[in-house]
């Protein structure tokens, strides 16, 4: 082997070692990003000739605790902008939403302590739930040649919504039921709105 091939020889193994201490040495010393500061997910949406990016940083789980109770807690902010050249408006929508919720699981609970029809005491599963939102929403339009703008739309939206389920047996299963919705108009010209909802759900399973 003459002395151009050991050179070479020599080079092919030293510069990869070389770049690879430099490398490790580098990586070493220097600061690891925390993975909150990426976002998680990136969505592109194109529908009629509109794109839509939604940009999702970070989402949390809904805790669980021991006790077979969990809770969840939602926060969202959404804004959009609407630019029209044929009357030269500029229409702007806000909207806030709060969300907040909790389910409550208890083992052996005599909810009901007998059925006519049904032998022996009830002391099966039940759970509690419970349901909260409270959502801002605001219309407001301006004029770009005379540079005022006035509201044109809004609302608050207040939702509530308990229930509690109960397993009779494996085949029948009940749920108390409360929602009510209330719509609490911002402008003059519309009226506030509520929505009730109550009862008692049976469930019937007939599958052998």
């Amino acid at each position: 082997m003459n002395r151009t091939a050991i050179l070479g020889l020599l080079l092919a193994i030293v510069l990869p070692l070389t770049g690879y201490f430099i490398v490790k040495s580098y990586s070493d010393n220097n600061v690891h990003m925390p993975s909150r500061y990426f976002y998680d997910s990136v969505a592109v949406i194109e529908k009629n000739g509109r794109t839509r990016t939604d940009t999702l940083w970070h989402s949390v789980k809904h805790m669980t605790f021991t006790n077979q109770l969990s809770l969840r807690f939602e926060y969202a902010k959404r804004r959009q902008l609407s630019l029209s050249l044929i009357d030269y408006q500029l229409a702007e929508n806000r909207s806030t939403e709060v969300t907040f919720g909790f389910n409550w699981r208890q083992k052996g609970m005599p909810l009901i302590k007998k059925i006519p029809f049904l032998k022996g005491k009830l002391d099966n599963d039940v759970t509690f739930k419970m349901d909260f939102s409270l959502r801002d929403d605001a219309t407001a339009n301006s004029k770009l040649d005379q540079g005022t703008s006035f509201g044109t739309a809004g609302q608050k939206v207040i939702r509530i919504a308990p229930s509690i389920d109960y397993i009779v047996n494996n085949r029948v299963s009940m749920k108390l039921f409360f929602e009510q919705t209330r719509n609490i108009p911002k402008i003059s010209n519309a009226f506030p709105i509520t929505n009730t909802s109550a009862g008692v759900q049976v469930r019937v399973s007939l599958a052998q």
